[in-house]
């Protein structure tokens, strides 16, 4: 078997948070990467989301309403086990 160490990063461009139970929540998936900030940014820039913890996601409410359907800006922070930074800035879509 042979194991590599190179860093993997999963975005998303859309997700469902209608309760069916299949793209409730939203989040990336690394491989090989520390999270240090994972953040979502409606259309007027106003921040709707923020965390540090991998395991934690967006299920797609704002202050605690169910958010509009469109897209929105996603920032995320991490370092690679290596120690190498990724800064990577992208949109996810919220569909119903």
């Amino acid at each position: 078997v042979n194991v590599s160490s190179d860093a993997l990063v999963g975005v998303p461009n859309a997700f469902s948070p209608n309760g069916d139970g299949f793209n409730d929540v939203y989040k990336p998936v690394l491989l090989a990467y520390n999270l240090n900030a994972f953040s979502i940014y409606h259309r007027w820039g106003e921040q709707v989301f923020v965390t540090s913890n991998i395991d934690n996601g967006w299920n797609g409410s704002i202050n605690g309403k169910a958010g509009e359907l469109g897209a929105y800006v996603v920032i995320i922070s991490a370092t690679s086990f290596k120690g190498d930074p990724l800064q990577l800035q992208t949109s996810v879509t919220l569909v119903k």
